[in-house]
């Protein structure tokens, strides 16, 4: 798989209380929003990706990842394990797709 990600931060968030358009509770997390291409069915497919920052219980930065392509959604949720590099697991909505370990290693431009 491939992650491009764009230089736009963003901020997202997936729930809360809101009135009309203004949120009431919940909060916003610094996101990211980029590509995501991966193997299905022996071919690549590319699709938007959304995801948001956080942190684990041991303080590691955390990337989760959601992607809506042709056949269904797929996720990755992903740890900071090295300078350039995160690991974790995916996971698709849908039976053929990607899932299991993955790591992400950043690459030099």
């Amino acid at each position: 798989m491939a992650l491009l990600l764009t230089p736009e931060p963003i901020e997202v968030g997936t729930s809360g209380v809101y009135l009309g358009n203004y949120e009431l509770l919940g909060g916003r997390r610094p996101g990211v929003t980029g590509v995501l291409t991966s193997w299905i069915s022996g071919a690549a497919v590319s699709s938007r990706a959304q995801g948001w920052l956080g942190s684990d219980a041991r303080g590691r930065l955390v990337l989760v990842v959601q992607s809506e392509t042709p056949d269904g959604t797929q996720r990755l949720t992903l740890a900071r394990v090295a300078e350039n590099q995160l690991q974790g697991s995916g996971d698709s909505s849908f039976r053929w797709g990607p899932r299991g370990p993955a790591e992400l290693t950043r690459q030099p431009r």
